[in-house]
């Protein structure tokens, strides 16, 4: 399902293929060219951190609450309340009641009580390949580290974390 609109003319589409074979070359090569792209199901991503952090300190800009699953029909089940119940899909205080526990989760104490089980977690990852000479350095290093000390911090046991990571 390819969206244009007088919106998205000019714009670069982004399709689901594309995340699936490679989402950081393809945002790499619009950022270049593109501040913002279209996204096939109707949204747009906004691609250099400049405009980003300028438009998350704009007061006009609002989450989506469940506008998105409503503007596909869709008004009740696990993925309407995914929007409905979710901490990124909020807006003014639920946002802020959502967020505070995460907020006293990762408060910058804690992060640095927490950087022993960061190099713990990337010595295991290094040894894990380190023999091998060389690694894809975003799906074996650096998606794993937050995955790991996340993932230990919610008491999840090591084999679920390729689930929890998904």
């Amino acid at each position: 399902m390819k969206v244009t609109t007088s919106l998205t003319a000019g714009l670069p589409v982004l399709m689901a293929e594309q995340m699936d074979a490679d989402p950081h070359g393809t945002f790499r090569s619009w950022r270049a060219t593109h501040p913002v792209v279209a996204h096939e199901a109707g949204s747009f991503l906004v691609l250099r951190y400049a405009d980003v952090d300028r438009i998350s300190k704009d007061p006009r800009v609002r989450a989506t609450e469940t506008a998105f699953p409503q503007l596909l029909g869709v008004m009740e089940g696990v993925l309407f309340d995914a929007f409905d119940l979710g901490m990124l899909t909020a807006n003014d205080e639920v946002h802020r009641r959502r967020r505070s526990p995460f907020s006293r989760t990762f408060a910058s104490r804690m992060i640095a009580e927490l950087r022993p089980r960061m190099r713990q977690a990337a010595e295991e990852l290094i040894a894990d390949w380190y023999g091998d000479g060389s690694v894809e350095f975003v799906d074996r290093f650096a998606a794993q580290i937050p995955a790991r000390v996340i993932s230990s911090l919610l008491g999840l046991p090591r084999e679920d974390i390729p689930e929890f990571t998904g």
